[in-house]
């Protein structure tokens, strides 16, 4: 589920129907359905974000091997961007954003790595140099710290996180040291607003 940075409206990604559910958030927090949800989407969509100027949606589907994208409407209906799905890896768990809307990556749980793309004006994804790149092994998800200079991919099987440097093009590079050991299966990750800590829920029981 994502929620756009104005607090309007969220979004539920529905694996099973192959769907994006989406709602307007009411005065008292209830949920609205938008006219037109749910809107369709690939197969088996898994994760969904919103960029940070809350124009496009972006959807993961795990078994399409792709991602969908759209434009968020006056009318507040999704609408596909064109050209899309976009092709990422094998099997993608998850996609993830940056705080400047310019880079959009999707950790691929199958190939073991992260796509990275940059946002086009339209929303569409184009891959940047170099991607995709490296993680560890099972990658779930991932964050990009508040100021969009790191990101960090939780490696279930390989119990480790493995951390990159957010280059000017979007691309990732390794930070010396990583990969760092985590819990066992570690799946989730999380940055604290001042970018200071990151935190690994470990699910305890690896693939």
């Amino acid at each position: 589920m994502a929620i756009d940075p104005t607090g309007k409206f969220a979004y539920v990604a529905n694996e099973v129907d192959n769907n994006v559910s989406g709602y307007r958030i009411g005065s008292n927090g209830a949920l609205i359905p938008i006219p037109g949800s749910p809107f369709a989407a690939g197969s088996f969509p898994l994760s969904v974000a919103v960029d940070a100027k809350a124009k496009f949606v972006y959807v993961a589907n795990q078994v399409g091997n792709n991602v969908s994208a759209y434009s968020i409407g006056s009318g507040e209906a999704l609408t596909p961007v064109p050209g899309s799905p976009f092709a990422t890896g094998i099997g993608p768990f998850s996609v993830t954003l940056d705080p400047t809307a310019k880079f959009a990556y999707v950790v691929n749980e199958g190939s073991d790595n992260v796509s990275a793309h940059r946002i086009g004006s339209d929303g569409g994804l184009t891959s940047v140099p170099g991607s995709p790149f490296a993680a560890g092994s099972d990658p779930h998800k991932m964050v990009v710290d508040p100021a969009g200079r790191f990101a960090y991919v939780a490696n279930e099987a390989s119990k480790n996180v493995s951390a990159y440097g957010i280059g000017p093009n979007g691309g990732l590079t390794p930070i010396p040291g990583s990969p760092f050991l985590a819990g066992i299966g570690p799946y989730a990750v999380a940055v604290d607003p001042t970018g200071n800590f990151v935190y690994v829920a470990n699910k305890g029981v690896p693939h």
